[in-house]
């Protein structure tokens, strides 16, 4: 997992906001400040992989 900082101007909202696509949790404090923590993408199982069953 990585976080970083955001600083936009243009996002002018307080709360949370899971990205699913990226996996990212957009948390926002203030308006216009906030947290980005991005979690890693799950891998799927070898097993799964191999054996062709979903």
């Amino acid at each position: 997992m990585k976080n970083s900082f955001i600083f936009a101007w243009y996002d002018i909202w307080v709360g949370a906001f899971w990205d699913r696509k990226k996996q990212w949790l957009y948390i926002l404090p203030l308006p216009m400040v906030g947290v980005i923590l991005k979690f890693n993408p799950r891998q799927k199982k070898t097993s799964e992989k191999n054996t062709g069953h979903k």
